[in-house]
This record gives C-alpha cells, sequence and structure tokens, in this order.
C-alpha cells in the first residue's frame, strides 16, 4: 500500500494483493496487481458499547481510501466493470457512507444500489447494504448482501481487517436469524484473525452466539477473553453477566453486571445496558438482598418505563412486595410491672 494512502487510513484494514497480472490468486481481476476493492474501518467510538445489538450499530462507518491514481490503471486491462465504473461505484459507496453517518437511511441505500449496478463486486457495498439491512430488521436482505461482501473479500485475498469486521457483522446477523452454529464459526474466525482492530468485539458476538445457543460454559470462556481483552467493554460484562446466570453461578453474575454498569462512566445511564440493571435485579432478589434488588428494578424503569425492558422491570416490581418496614423503637421497659410479683390468671379468680 502506497503511504499515500496509508495517510488517509491510518488504521491498516489489510495489506493489497500482490499481482503480476491482472488477476489475483483466486482468479479475480485485479487493478496491476492491487485489489480493487476500498478497504473499510470502524470509528472510534467508546469501546463501552461497541458489539450492542440494535440500532447502536452506527458503531460501524467506513471510510474509504484515498481515489485510485491514474498511473495504477494504466496498461491494465480488465473484463466487467470499467476502471471508470470501479471509481464511480466507490464514490457511490463514499457518499453512502457519508449519509448512513448522518442517519440518512433511504439516501444511502440508493447510493449504495447504484455502487452496486456500477460494480456488482463492490464488497464493502455489499456490507454496507447489509449493515444497514440489519439496523432496519430485514434479516434476510442483510444475510444475502454480508455474506456476498465477505465471499468477495476472501475471493479477492483480502484477508485484512477489513474481512473481519465484515465476518463480525455477518455474524450478527446469522444470531439475529438464528443460525446460531455457523454464527460462531464465522465470528471465531473473526476473533482469531490476527489483523483485527477490535478482537473484543467478535469474542463479545461468539459469547452471545454460544448463549443463544444454550452453551452457557463455552459462552463463558468467549466472554472472558472479551473483557479482558477490553475492562471497558460493557456490553460483554452484561452478557458475561448474563452468561453465569444461565449456568446459575448466581455471585459471579452479580459481580459481572456491577462490571456492566460501573466499567465505564457513560454505562450506568445507557439505554442499550438497561437489561443490566433488570438482572441484576433478579440476581440480587434470588440472593436475599430484596431493596437492592427493588432499587436496581426501579433504576431500570427510570431508563425508559415504555420499552420492553422497562416493561419487564414494572412487572417484576409489581410482584415484588415492598420490603417490611423499620420496627418502631421498643417501648421503655414498666419497671414497676417487672419487679410486681406475677400471678396464674385462674388463681385470680374469685
Amino acid at each position: 500500500m502506497s503511504s499515500e494512502r496509508s495517510r488517509a487510513l491510518p488504521r491498516s484494514v489489510g495489506a493489497p494483493t500482490a499481482a503480476a497480472d491482472t488477476r489475483d490468486p483466486a482468479g479475480r481481476r485485479v487493478v496491476c496487481g492491487e485489489s480493487r476493492l476500498t478497504p473499510l474501518r470502524a470509528p472510534g467510538r467508546s469501546p463501552a458499547f461497541k458489539g450492542a445489538r440494535g440500532r447502536t450499530p452506527s458503531f460501524f462507518v467506513f471510510l474509504l481510501l484515498a481515489p485510485l491514481t491514474v498511473s495504477s490503471l494504466l496498461g491494465c486491462g480488465v473484463h466487467g466493470p470499467s476502471s471508470d465504473d470501479i471509481e464511480r461505484s466507490r464514490r457511490e459507496l463514499e457518499l453512502a457512507a457519508a449519509l448512513h453517518e448522518e442517519q440518512n437511511i433511504p439516501g444511502a441505500i440508493g447510493h449504495l444500489r447504484e455502487a452496486l449496478e456500477l460494480d456488482p463486486e463492490n464488497a464493502e457495498a455489499h456490507v454496507l447494504l447489509g449493515i444497514i439491512q440489519f439496523q432496519r430488521a430485514n434479516h434476510p436482505s442483510a444475510e444475502e448482501h454480508t455474506r456476498r461482501g465477505v465471499e468477495l473479500l476472501v475471493e479477492h485475498g483480502r484477508r485484512g481487517a477489513t474481512l473481519a469486521e465484515a465476518r463480525n457483522v455477518l455474524g450478527l446477523v446469522l444470531i439475529a436469524r438464528e443460525e446460531y452454529d455457523e454464527a460462531a464459526e464465522v465470528l471465531e474466525a473473526s476473533a482469531l484473525d490476527e489483523m483485527n482492530t477490535a478482537p473484543h468485539l467478535a469474542w463479545g458476538n461468539l459469547g452471545l452466539a454460544r448463549l443463544e445457543a444454550g452453551r452457557a460454559p463455552e459462552a463463558v470462556e468467549a466472554l472472558e477473553t472479551a473483557v479482558r481483552m477490553q475492562p471497558r467493554f460493557c456490553v460483554g460484562w452484561y452478557r458475561l453477566g448474563r452468561a453465569h446466570f444461565a449456568a446459575n453461578d448466581l455471585q459471579l453474575a452479580e459481580e459481572a453486571l456491577v462490571r456492566a454498569i460501573e466499567a465505564d462512566e457513560a454505562c450506568a445511564d445507557a439505554p442499550q445496558l438497561q437489561g443490566a440493571w433488570r438482572l441484576r435485579g433478579e440476581v440480587r432478589a434470588r440472593l436475599g438482598r430484596r431493596a437492592d434488588a427493588l432499587a436496581d428494578l426501579e433504576r431500570c424503569v427510570a431508563l425508559g418505563a415504555d420499552t420492553e425492558e422497562g416493561q419487564r422491570c414494572q412487572r417484576l416490581l409489581d410482584r415484588t412486595p415492598p420490603p417490611p418496614p423499620n420496627p418502631s423503637p421498643a417501648a421503655p421497659p414498666d419497671t414497676a410491672a417487672d419487679t410486681a410479683p406475677r400471678t396464674n390468671d385462674a388463681e385470680a379468680q374469685p
């Protein structure tokens, strides 16, 4: 990779494919020995929430490399889209990434479809479109595009961080589709990829896949690896608490859930971690700490009474009787009564 491109993308996403002609080792076309695919990277968001499901994956933001130089295109015969189409596809991807960051989802989808029309083998366009469809809960389309993006990256020999990130996305999609075994396989490949710049995310999602598959001990192993790599990974601590709870290890579950809320100062008030307050309340109730349990459930409701987790917490509160009031101070003893002789009631009758 040229120094100019290295400066354009500080976090390396993998070395380009070397080749002497216009094909890479997998038989895919390249541009003068350099893969024509444009790497992507994740933004520098706080590690506390990376890996959270739902809409939070605005932690997927894609930054693109500088344009291909004219010299890299000269003398290179290619089949399929022309070099101009490839460049235009890259620019459409850049526009889509910017619109996605601005939450203009229809605009982003439009530019991604144009990018794929110009170059059907634009791997990053497939992956970003898969992420957007995942956020929209269109899981079949999300799987189709993320899977195709991963396939293209492999076929083009792009085995850097880009591929690791794409596999992490595909793993999340497969979890949503309840394909837990394949999800675990894909996520393990991402987690073990030495080019992965954020492996704790893949370990955390691998733990989630195992947890959803009912394999709590294996989930604990993966999640402990995740939080060891990134101690501020609040979502990872939450999932670890869930795994210990599933294994009926209440003490370890409580310890993990405390870390889920306290590992990063932003975690305590995060709506994404509302479930951690609910689960910690349940754990503490089982441990016999009713007052602490009620406080956790009340905090859960305060974070959002209308959410699914908030409603679960309210139902638990409605079913949980309040702790008994503190007993009033004992009255001072009646000295006269204490010193008076005790009589038998039966004998006192006339």
